[in-house]
């Protein structure tokens, strides 16, 4: 999830209605989190975001998907992982005020470090 140390989406990341005029995305921001997270852990596992099989990801609406997937299309430019989304009905469905997204994923640790990025 897109959630800093306390649990909560970070202010920069929340959607703001009454300044959607300013043209922020936090549906792209907290996608680009999630990723970068992703990475973090796969890199402490001693794999990659190339060795990603899988992705779930939760919307809290899929007025979200178009970012969702530029983000996805960036972190994963050659053969993506099979993905499924599914739209959860509500920031409140994804367990943290504010939120967009949520993601869950498998990834492949190589038996040894020689096919690690």
């Amino acid at each position: 999830m897109p959630i800093d140390a306390s649990g909560r989406v970070p202010p920069r990341m929340r959607p703001d209605p009454a300044r959607s005029w300013f043209n922020r995305a936090p549906a792209r921001d907290q996608v680009r989190q999630v990723l970068d997270e992703l990475a973090v852990v796969c890199a402490a596992a001693g794999t990659s975001l190339r060795h990603v099989c899988k992705v779930q990801a939760f919307l809290s609406d899929l007025e979200h998907l178009p970012e969702f997937l530029d983000c996805w299309r960036d972190a994963f430019p050659e053969r993506p992982p099979a993905l499924a989304v599914m739209r959860m009905g509500g920031a409140p469905a994804l367990l943290a005020p504010h939120a967009i997204v949520m993601a869950g994923a498998i990834a492949w640790v190589p038996a040894t470090n020689s096919d690690h990025d």
